[in-house]
């Protein structure tokens, strides 16, 4: 307060008026919370704000934290306080994260947020905390004019905390419901970290019974054999190529190594053993090998428990050509096996 401006002047009245006006803009847009860094933000001074929480203006939650008197105590207020209290980049996530999309069978918890792997933050009593290496701009969303994990990356992180039943509810009532299909779920899980992630062996395997493998986005499935090729060595290669071929039978390929004349391809089928699809890949080799075109396949690297389809099973079928001055790149730990 200014000099000479007592509790009960005009002056007095004047500048809690103007308080008041910004704590009741605050309030209405977090759920009746605010940070006492968004009151100093707002032209408020420190002992002004001391001040109020004195005289029950505002009512303390967390350290530098507040909700107004009166406002509902509700599960969304617990979260707002709990982001304000972890700060800018975090995000409610996990247990949270389920309730504000609403997914089935989510069970209720803590406010729960997360914040990037290189903030360490102190957590205060009946709150969650996390700290996460992978929090992509992809991966979040808004939800309740809060910052939020999107439904996807949530069943991803639910897959360390939940049991079979339950994760298996949590997922397939995302899909159905259309919060995330099964597809949305294994990029979420491949873009951050894969086997790494605790859970994610039984998350593949949910994936797997769900789709059979059979619907798994191509931008997934390329991602594995890209990094399936760089570990055996091969740096070099076009996406989605056309089909080498006399012109009898078109279409593209997943990866085409041009300096050896060999195409790669992946499967996303769980077990490759339709005859029609047989039969159109028995086409496609004659097709390749009469243009002088080797047709490889391999799995993706650790495909069983790397893959969100747990059991990917990919494919390459090769008849490698003998090509003057090349040499096939060492294997890695996942070779291309070829068959001469």
């Amino acid at each position: 307060a200014l000099p000479g401006d007592r509790p009960g002047s005009r002056s007095y009245r004047a500048r809690m008026a103007g308080i008041d006006v910004v704590i009741a803009e605050l309030g209405e847009r977090q759920a009746g919370t605010m940070s006492r860094q968004q009151l100093l933000d707002s032209g408020i001074g420190a002992k002004m704000v001391h001040r109020s929480v004195e005289r029950g203006r505002l009512i303390r939650l967390h350290r530098g934290v507040y909700r107004v008197p009166g406002a509902p105590v509700t599960r969304l207020q617990g979260l707002w306080a709990a982001h304000l209290f972890a700060g800018p980049g975090s995000v409610a996530s996990h247990g949270s994260a389920g309730y504000l999309w609403r997914l089935e069978a989510v069970e209720p918890c803590p406010p729960t947020v997360t914040v990037p792997h290189e903030r360490t933050v102190r957590t205060p009593a009946g709150v969650i905390i996390h700290r996460s290496r992978h929090l992509d701009p992809v991966d979040r969303a808004s939800q309740s004019s809060l910052m939020v994990t999107n439904p996807a990356r949530t069943i991803v992180d639910l897959a360390g905390e939940y049991r079979r039943a339950r994760l298996g509810a949590v997922l397939e009532g995302a899909h159905f419901n259309r919060h995330a299909s099964y597809t949305q779920v294994g990029e979420a899980l491949l873009r951050t970290g894969g086997s790494r992630r605790p859970g994610s062996g039984l998350l593949c395997n949910l994936l797997d019974e769900h789709t059979g493998g059979e619907n798994l986005a191509q931008s997934v499935l390329e991602q594995l054999l890209g990094e399936l090729l760089r570990r055996a060595g091969i740096e070099h290669f076009v996406r989605q190529h056309p089909l080498p071929s006399l012109g009898a039978i078109e279409g593209m390929v997943d990866a085409y190594v041009d300096y050896a004349a060999m195409i790669t391809e992946v499967d996303g089928r769980r077990w490759h053993a339709r005859q029609a699809a047989m039969e159109r890949d028995r086409d496609r080799d004659v097709a390749a090998a009469a243009s002088g075109t080797d047709r490889g396949s391999a799995p993706p690297p650790r495909a069983s428990r790397t893959a969100p389809a747990g059991r990917l099973h990919a494919r390459a079928r090769s008849a490698a050509p003998a090509i003057p001055g090349w040499c096939p790149p060492t294997p890695g730990p996942t070779p291309v096996r070829q068959r001469r």
